[in-house]
C-alpha cells in the first residue's frame, strides 16, 4: 500500500526520497494557482487532490488519489469563473449572489 505522505501530487506514485519526484519531476511544494485547490488538499476525507491538469472557464481537473482503494483518480471540480471564486488556500468556492442570472 502506498504511504500517503510519501505520495508525488504530480504523478500520484510513490517517491523513493524527498525532493523531486523520480519518476515526473514534480515538486510538492511547486507554487500553484491560488484560483485553483492547493495540492495535497484532502476531500472528503477519502481524495487527495494532486497538481491541476487544466482549466477553462467551467471549472478545473486535477489528478487525485483516492485513499480507499489506493488508485490514481481525476478529480473533476465545477467552478464557473463567471460566478465563483476561491480565496488561496481555502478550498471552498465563494459564490457571488451579484453575478448570478436571473431565472
Amino acid at each position: 500500500m502506498t504511504e500517503i505522505n510519501r505520495l508525488c501530487l504530480g504523478c500520484m506514485n510513490e517517491k523513493e526520497s524527498d525532493g523531486p519526484c523520480e519518476k515526473c519531476g514534480y515538486s510538492n511544494d511547486a507554487p500553484y494557482l491560488p484560483s485553483y485547490l492547493a495540492p495535497g488538499t484532502i476531500l472528503n476525507d477519502r481524495y487527495i487532490v494532486g497538481k491541476l491538469l487544466s482549466y477553462n472557464g467551467e471549472g478545473a481537473t486535477y489528478i487525485g488519489f483516492d485513499k480507499v482503494t489506493g488508485a490514481k483518480v481525476t478529480v473533476r471540480e465545477y467552478m464557473p469563473d463567471t460566478l465563483c471564486s476561491r480565496k488561496k488556500g481555502d478550498p471552498q468556492i465563494v459564490v457571488d449572489a451579484n453575478r448570478l442570472p436571473l431565472l
